[in-house]
């Protein structure tokens, strides 16, 4: 599948949550989830989208905050504020005229972490103060 064609993937499964959400549906929301992941595939080797990760990161924090009963964790954003964000996002990954990404999804961004080596070696580069006889 190529970029565009996850791009408007995401945007379809984006209006279809944001209808779930406000028709109270709320327990469907992320179903989706795991499946769209596979779908768009394991890109290891390729530089990945940042549009792509975007979307992934903003709706795995809408399924988080809905399993957490939508406390506003996620930047203060209201629980009837997320499907609104995500017809904007929709229509922004769709290509439509006029739309923007919304300002809200901009504090989805992924941060780079390292990788699960460079984790390792940093775990246990560190020393551990050694037990002194008796203790």
């Amino acid at each position: 599948m190529d970029r565009t064609a996850e791009k408007l993937m995401l945007a379809k499964t984006f209006l279809k949550e944001a209808d779930r959400h406000r028709t109270g549906a709320l327990a469907d929301i992320g179903n989706e989830y795991a499946a769209t992941v596979t779908r768009i595939g394991d890109r290891r080797g390729e530089r990945a989208d940042p549009m792509i990760e975007l979307a992934l990161n903003f709706w795995y924090s809408w399924v988080d905050e809905r399993n957490r009963k939508f406390p506003g964790a996620y930047y203060g954003i209201a629980r009837d504020q997320w499907p609104q964000i995500a017809e904007q996002f929709a229509f922004y990954l769709e290509g439509r005229p006029g739309s923007r990404i919304p300002g809200a999804i901009r504090n989805f961004k992924k941060k780079p972490s390292p990788d699960l080596f460079a984790r390792v070696r940093e775990l246990f580069s560190k020393k551990t103060p050694e037990k002194k006889p008796g203790r």
